[in-house]
């Protein structure tokens, strides 16, 4: 897996820009669902120190991780500002990434909307926490939805051919930008694994 595997984001047509945050809130909200699940169901039960633990240990991880997220977001934003021909050539791929998805039946801008709306919504202080756990479940299953759609997009060799000129350009500039870019990447990669790992043991354990 290179650099760019590491950041790419999981939604496209909106700009890879606009975009890192959905993934950031996407996958924070899905990694986070099942261990406050935990957490609420022990509480009931009577929580044990570990559990608190575990859970403390997620939530700093997990915000180191959207951190480091953002930063890349803002260096991204720097590069494609400064290289406009950057920008055309990211546009090219977000266009094309498109068509092939509507090709595939998939309605990607429609179901980004409704996935912009759904975190809208979740980000809200006035959805009621009784509405939550329904429209976590929706975001869930329209951003894995998605996700499974470009996927199948991302197999066209004309999708990847673009996608892989626009990756090695990118982080290129990304570097030269800024040097950190390196190891917020390597950072970046940690830390979802990290998360992933957790998720996993807290998956295992409730079955």
């Amino acid at each position: 897996m290179n650099d760019f595997q590491r950041f790419t984001p999981f939604f496209s047509g909106v700009g890879i820009v606009q975009a890192l945050m959905l993934v950031a809130v996407a996958f924070t909200l899905i990694t986070a669902a099942p261990l406050q699940a935990q957490q609420q169901s022990g509480a009931s039960e009577g929580s044990t120190a570990t559990e608190n633990k575990q859970m403390q240990e997620f939530e700093q991880i997990r915000s180191e991780y959207v951190k480091t997220q953002q930063r890349l977001e803002q260096i991204q934003a720097e590069t494609l500002q400064a290289r406009p021909e950057l920008k055309k050539q990211e546009q090219t791929f977000n266009d094309l990434l498109v068509e092939e998805m509507k090709s595939g039946g998939h309605t990607p801008i429609q179901d980004l909307a409704e996935i912009e709306g759904l975190q809208a919504q979740l980000s809200s202080d006035k959805t009621a926490d009784t509405e939550r756990q329904e429209l976590t479940a929706q975001f869930q299953h329209k951003v894995m939805a998605y996700r499974k759609a470009q996927s199948q997009a991302l197999q066209s060799e004309k999708v990847k051919k673009v996608q892989s000129e626009l990756m090695e350009h990118m982080v290129t500039a990304m570097k030269k930008q800024d040097p950190q870019t390196e190891q917020l990447l390597q950072q970046m990669a940690q830390k979802r694994q990290q998360l992933e790992q957790m998720l996993d043991a807290t998956q295992s354990k409730q079955q």
